[in-house]
């Protein structure tokens, strides 16, 4: 008897995803999506950019001094969120630049 080659469709995506080493870029993309939707468009438009590494750090660049002071005592309180907008756990720690 033959074997079936058949899999879900999320599975084949999934699959897809791992073998071309895609699945960092497809997360930084969710976190960048769930920042803008967690603080809003006023610090959105400060936000230079937005870096997930491997280990769940975000390195967020911002063009405000004052802005940057002020989140930096939020971050826990921001990882948790992001992390909830997102439905999963990728955000692990901010480091705000």
């Amino acid at each position: 008897m033959k074997k079936s080659n058949e899999q879900s469709l999320g599975d084949a995506i999934r699959s897809f995803l791992k073998q071309h080493e895609l699945t960092g870029k497809l997360a930084e993309a969710e976190v960048v999506a769930a920042w803008s939707k967690v603080l809003g468009p006023a610090i959105d438009r400060r936000t230079v950019s937005i870096r997930l590494d491997k280990t769940g750090r975000i390195y967020v660049e911002l063009t405000s001094a004052s802005l940057r002071n002020e989140l930096s005592m939020q971050r826990t309180r921001l990882a948790e969120a992001l992390n909830e907008t997102i439905g999963r756990e990728i955000v692990k720690d901010i480091i705000l630049v």
